[in-house]
This record gives structure tokens, sequence and C-alpha cells, in this order.
């Protein structure tokens, strides 16, 4: 008993030194009390029953792992847990500031607006090697003003005898500013459709364009037609059968800043003049519209700054044997500040085939109708001034040993406020179209009365409204026809 409770004692000092140094020593630290001297007794048995002593030297080598034997339990391994830490609370994240505000975008020096087309709408037929004059109406949408160095420059397309340039304006046009600019043009000589785009040049020669066109030009298009042969008399035997029609005749040219003059087109041998019109600019006054010879003439006055295009017309009758025109006429004094009215009847005999007035050239009486009256023709002016002015009415008559009629045929349309129109009047099929008129308002000012394409059935009327509301005006052809 003594010599048992004696190595009990040994074994336990020799366990306890060499515990350090056995693996399962740091696993017995990690055991309870009870496991703890379980394990103490276990071992003690062991060395006991083998006779043999632990020692440092007989320390398992590291990396060795006791295999648990059947029915022993093994301490759960401890793994590392990290405290918890602390969930930051949710912090009120700051709203976005307002996005800035856009600041305005700089606008360019030079920019333009294309308006309108104030003569010449797209597609206008024409004869080869016919002259005519376009013009646009255009908008300075930049910031600096268009000057006497600004001009107008083709960019591409047909030239169509176009200048190198056209000067854009001899004054001054300041931002928000219009200008009306013309160049004359020639039909090309073989049929189809022409097109020639324009552009801007300023005084240093830098090219600009328009800005409500993509590729920021204007441009003028037209259709020239294929040459007609001029009929020739059908032989039915000894019989000659003429078929009569009707030529538009014109002759252009250009008038001076506030000058006068005038443009006489004149018919052909062998074809009798019928009536008669005009084309110019707004700014142009058109002062005496008549029968000049076998021809037309336009007196008129420019009031603009810089020198426009006028075109007379004339309405030319072929293949009517015998036939002749003769010109009366009428004239009143109309009271200033008042409405006058002129109007001359055709000789008995003969028929009415067009018209046209005379006026004083200082611009006082504001004429706003002219067009057939009964077998005659009638004119309605306004007198501006406080003196008395001169009016004449004059109606073109035609004499033939045929039997003749003319009717009078209208198309009325709406002009906008501070816009410009034109208007389109049509003769029924069979009849020819000999003259044409106009009526409007005191506030529309008619700057083009002439024939309309080459077809002989057709006048057309352009108005400028000055007023901001929409006025109508009637556009007028007399159309001539066998009983």
């Amino acid at each position: 008993m003594y010599k048992t409770k004696h190595i009990l004692i040994s074994a336990l000092f020799i366990i306890s030194l060499a515990s350090c140094n056995m693996p399962g020593a740091q696993q017995a630290a990690t055991q309870s009390p009870e496991q703890f001297h379980t394990f103490v007794a276990q071992t003690v048995t062991a060395n006991a029953q083998s006779g043999q002593s632990t020692s440092p030297s007989e320390t398992p080598a590291p990396g060795d792992t006791s295999i648990p034997q059947p029915g022993e339990t093994l301490p759960p391994e401890l793994t590392n847990t990290l405290p918890a830490t602390n969930t930051p609370e949710p912090t009120n994240t700051p709203l976005p500031s307002d996005a800035p505000t856009s600041t305005n975008t700089p606008i360019p020096c030079n920019l333009a607006d294309f308006v309108t087309d104030i003569t010449i709408p797209d597609g206008t037929d024409f004869n080869p090697g016919e002259s005519f004059v376009k013009t646009w109406r255009l908008r300075n949408i930049g910031s600096c003003s268009w000057s006497s160095g600004y001009n107008i420059v083709l960019s591409s397309g047909d030239a169509m005898s176009a200048p190198a340039a056209v000067q854009l304006t001899n004054t001054i046009i300041p931002p928000g500013g219009t200008v009306d600019v013309s160049v004359t043009l020639v039909a090309p000589a073989s049929s189809g459709t022409y097109r020639g785009n324009w552009k801007l040049r300023d005084a240093s020669n830098q090219i600009f364009g328009i800005q409500n066109a993509s590729t920021g030009e204007f441009y003028v298009e037209i259709e020239v037609l294929a040459p007609t042969d001029t009929p020739v008399p059908t032989i039915i035997g000894p019989i000659i059968v003429l078929t009569p029609f009707v030529e538009k005749v014109y002759k252009q040219d250009s008038i001076a800043a506030g000058n006068t003059g005038y443009v006489t087109a004149t018919c052909p041998t062998h074809s009798i003049v019928t009536g008669g019109g005009y084309a110019t600019d707004p700014n142009v006054l058109v002062y005496n519209h008549s029968k000049e010879g076998n021809g037309w003439r336009v007196y008129v006055k420019n009031f603009s700054g810089s020198n426009k295009s006028v075109n007379a017309y004339a309405v030319c009758l072929f293949n009517v044997p015998g036939a002749s025109t003769t010109q009366v006429y009428q004239q009143v004094n109309v009271s200033g500040g008042q409405i006058g009215h002129a109007q001359v009847s055709c000789p008995a005999g003969t028929i009415v085939t067009g018209g046209g007035w005379a006026t004083n050239h200082q611009g006082s009486l504001h004429l706003y109708n002219s067009s057939r009256s009964g077998n005659g023709w009638g004119v309605y002016v306004k007198n501006k001034l406080a003196p008395s002015q001169l009016l004449n009415a004059y109606a073109i008559c035609l004499s033939s040993s045929g039997s003749w009629s003319t009717q009078q045929v209208g198309k009325q349309e709406t002009v906008p406020g501070n816009s410009t129109k034109g208007v389109v009047a049509i003769c029924p099929s069979g009849t020819l179209a000999t003259g044409g008129g106009f009526a409007g308002s005191t506030d529309l000012k008619m700057y083009n009365t002439s024939p309309w394409h080459t077809n002989g059935t057709e006048w057309i009327t352009y108005g400028k409204n000055t007023s901001g509301s929409g006025k109508l005006l009637n556009s007028y052809a007399i159309c001539l026809s066998t009983n």
C-alpha cells in the first residue's frame, strides 16, 4: 500500500514535468476538471502496467497526432470567434445639390434664317434661255450686323448664269432685321429640273449659311420646258386652218436706287398685244402699266436703297387674221384722303382683253384694284395725301372679224399678316389668258401681276401684306374664247 502510494505520487510529479512537452497537454488544459482527473488516472495506470516511466526524451515528435480509442470522447475544438463589432448607425446621405443651371450658348457673329421666297416659287416653269429674277427674304439671327461688304454666293448646284457674287445689302442690317436679296438668272438651254444652292459671305470672305436648313443653303429651283414648235397651219385641201394661241414676251432691266425708269416688252411680228403685266420688288412703285405700240410698258420708281430688277410682260395673240387691238382710257381726279375709281369701256364691236393704269410717281396713290368691269376696265386707288391726284384707267380692246368673247375668272386666297403670297387664276379649258388683274385690301401691295407658266391659260398675282392680320387677295385672268 505504501509502495503503491509512493509510485502514484512520483508518477504525478513526472507527469506534471512532462506535460509541457506532451501533445495531450494542451488538450488537457482545455478539459474540464473531471476530464482532467480521468486523463491522469489513465496515464498512471498505463505506466504502472508497462513498468515504464515517461521522460521528456519520449515526448512524441511534433506533428504526431494521437489516434482516439473506441469509446474515448475528444474535447470539442475551440474556434476563435471574433468579438462582435458595433454596426455603425446609418447616417443621413447628403442630398445632391441642385444641378447647375444651363448657361446661354453664345450666338455666332454670322448666322441667317430663310424667311420666304419673294419671287419664283420652287418648280416655276421657264423656256430655255429665259431670264428671270429670283428674290429671297433672309433674317439676320447672328450677333453681328450685315453691311455692304456682305454678299451671297453660289455654293453648289446649277449656276444658271449667276454672277460670282451678289451684294447682300448697301445698308446696315442689324441682328433681327430682314433683307430682300435678288439675283438675275437665265434658264439653261436643255429641259429638266435645275437647282442652285446659295450661302452668305461676310466682309472677311468667311462663308456662312442659314440655320433652318440642314445644309445651311437657301436655293432656287426651276423647271426648264422642252422647246415646242410653233403651231403650223393645217392644210385640208385649199383651206388653211389656223389655231390661235398666246405667248408671253418679257423684257428685264435694272433700275438704280432712288431713280425712275421704264421697261418695254414688244410682241413679235404677226402677233398682236392683248394685255400685259409686271414683276419687281415690293419696294419698287409701279405707277404706269399700259400698252405701248405693239407691246407693254411699265414705269417704276425705285424707293429702295439698292438697284432692283423690273420685268415687263406682253401677252401676244397669234393666228387671228385681221385682228387688232386699241387702248382706250378714262381719267379722273381723286381728292386728298379719298378713295378714287376710274372706269373705261371698250367701243361697240370690240371686246376687252386686258387693262392697266397710270398714276403719279410720288407714290401718293395706293392702287389696290385693277380688273375687268363690264366690257371695259376699272381701277381703284386710295389718295394718301391732301392734294388731289390724277388717275387713268386703260382698257385693251380687240377688234376681229371672228366671233370672240372674254370672261374674267378669279381665284381668292388669304395673305397672312406681314407676309407675301402668290395667287393663280386659271382659265377654263379651250380658252386663252389674254390679260389679267387683281383686287385686294388697301393693306396689300401687289408687286407682281403677270402671265404664269407658258401654257397661256394662267395669271398670277403676288401681294405683300403690310398689316398684322390676314387679308384677302383676288387674282384675275381674262379668258378669250370663240363663240
